[in-house]
C-alpha cells in the first residue's frame, strides 16, 4: 500500500509518521583526490540487504517464531526487488540497549535464507573471537553446502563491543592481539578448506591435524576482511581478502583505498581483484521537507547538524531519493563495488523496496548479480 507525504502525494518512501525512527556516471578512469586511478567505473556494483535479524532491536515485541517469519518476509521482498545478496551481523545481544528479545545467530541465520536461491548470503562480519577457527569452517563449509556452493561469503573482524565480550566470557585482547588473531584466522581457514590433517601453529590459533568435513561445495568461499586500520588491518587485507569493508566517509573510502593498493604492491597482489564494499544505513523520504521534519523530531539522538555530519562521515544513505543518488554514485566513481546495506525502517520493506526501484535507476547502476553467478544477473 502507497504511503503519503506531507504534500498529500503518494509515496514509497518513509514519512516522519511512519518512523521508529540529478546524478552521472562517468566511464573509463576515474582520478581521485589522493592521486589513485579508480578503473572501470562502468563496472555495476552488487547491492546487498541486511535482514532484520534483531541485533538493532528490530522485534522488541515479537516471539522468536514472529520475529523469524519477519526476516523471512523480508528477505523475500529484497530478493523479488532485485538485491544481489543478503547479510547478517554477528553478535550476542541486542543493540544500542540491551533488550530481552530475538536476535538470532548469523550462520544458523545464513542456512535458514539458502531457501532463496538467487542471492550471495554473507556475514558482515564473523567475530573471531566468538568462534574457534575449526567451528567457524565448520559452520561455513554446511552453510554453502546447503545453499547449493559459490554463494556465501565469510567476513571476518577483530571484534570491537568490550562490553559484550565481558558479559559472555570471552576474553578481550588488546587491538594488535585482536588483529593477530584476525591474521591468523584468515590464514588456517583456507587451509582448513583445502587440505586434510592441517597443522597450524599461531599464537592464538593452533591446530594438530583438524580437518573441515565436509568442504565448502565452492572451492573456497569468498573471505572478506572488514576493518580500516592502516597499518595492519588492511595489511591482511592485501595479502588474504577476496572483498573489505568499510563504513567511512567518501574521502575516507579514497584515502584507505588508497593505502590498500598500496599494500597490495607490497604484497604483489593485484588491487583490483580485491573488492571494495560499503556498509550504510539508508532510510529514504519523500521530500526534503520530510526529512527536514525527521531531524527535528522530539528525542532525537542528535541535532540537525549533528545528524547532517554523521551523515557525511559514515556515508549513511539517508535523505531524499536524490540525495541519497549523489552519495551512491561518488562512492561509484570512487572505485566502491559492493554496498550492503542496513534499512533502518526494516522490517518495514519501504526504504529497501524505494532503493532499488528509484535511486538506483537515478545513478544510472543496475545490479551486477551475485557472486556465484560471475557477476551475471539472475
Amino acid at each position: 500500500m502507497s504511503r503519503v507525504g506531507f504534500d498529500g502525494s503518494p509515496t514509497r518512501r518513509i514519512r516522519v509518521e511512519d518512523i521508529f525512527v540529478p546524478c552521472r556516471q562517468k566511464q573509463g578512469n576515474v582520478m581521485s583526490s589522493y592521486g589513485e586511478v579508480v578503473t572501470n567505473v562502468d563496472q555495476r556494483p552488487r547491492f546487498g540487504a541486511f535482514v532484520p535479524q534483531g541485533w538493532k532491536q528490530e522485534h522488541a515485541d515479537r516471539s522468536g517464531s514472529e520475529a523469524w517469519r519477519s526476516v523471512v518476509d523480508f528477505a523475500g521482498s529484497a530478493v523479488a526487488a532485485g538485491y544481489d545478496g543478503l547479510w547478517v551481523f554477528d553478535h550476542f545481544e541486542t543493540y544500542p540497549d540491551r533488550l530481552a528479545a530475538p536476535l538470532f545467530d548469523p550462520w544458523v541465520t545464513l542456512a535458514g535464507l539458502a531457501q532463496f536461491p538467487t542471492v550471495d548470503l554473507g556475514v558482515l562480519v564473523s567475530c573471531v573471537s566468538y568462534r574457534s577457527v575449526s567451528q567457524l569452517a565448520k559452520q561455513a563449509a554446511c552453510v554453502d553446502i546447503l545453499a547449493g556452493g559459490n554463494r556465501i561469503v565469510v567476513g571476518l573482524g577483530a571484534g570491537w563491543d568490550e562490553d559484550e565480550y565481558a558479559r559472555h566470557g570471552v576474553p578481550y585482547r588488546s587491538p594488535r592481539e585482536r588483529v593477530r588473531l584476525l591474521e591468523e584466522t584468515a590464514t588456517a581457514l583456507t587451509m582448513l578448506w583445502s587440505q586434510d590433517d592441517v597443522y597450524f601453529d599461531g599464537k592464538y590459533v593452533q591446530l594438530a591435524g583438524a580437518t573441515c568435513a565436509p568442504r565448502p561445495a565452492s572451492p573456497s568461499p569468498p573471505l572478506l576482511i572488514g576493518g580500516d586500520g592502516e597499518r595492519h588491518t588492511l595489511r591482511i587485507a592485501a595479502e588474504r581478502a577476496d572483498m573489505v569493508n568499510w563504513q567511512i566517509g567518501l574521502d575516507q573510502f579514497k584515502k584507505k583505498s588508497a593505502v590498500l593498493r598500496q599494500h597490495c604492491d607490497r604484497a604483489d597482489r593485484d588491487f583490483d581483484a580485491i573488492e571494495r564494499t560499503h556498509s550504510p544505513n539508508c532510510l529514504l523520504f519523500e521530500s526534503r521537507r520530510d526529512y527536514d521534519r525527521w531531524l527535528t523530531r522530539p528525542g532525537a539522538d542528535r541535532s540537525p547538524a549533528e545528524q547532517n555530519e554523521y551523515n557525511k562521515s559514515r556515508g549513511m544513505f539517508i535523505g531524499t531519493v536524490e540525495d541519497v543518488a549523489e552519495v551512491v554514485s561518488g562512492y561509484h566513481e570512487a572505485g566502491c563495488r559492493g554496498f550492503q546495506i542496513y534499512f533502518s525502517d526494516g522490517p518495514d520493506t519501504t526504504s529497501a523496496e524505494a532503493f532499488m526501484s528509484e535511486v538506483v535507476p537515478m545513478v544510472g547502476l543496475t545490479a551486477s548479480g551475485p557472486i556465484g553467478n560471475n557477476g551475471e544477473a539472475t
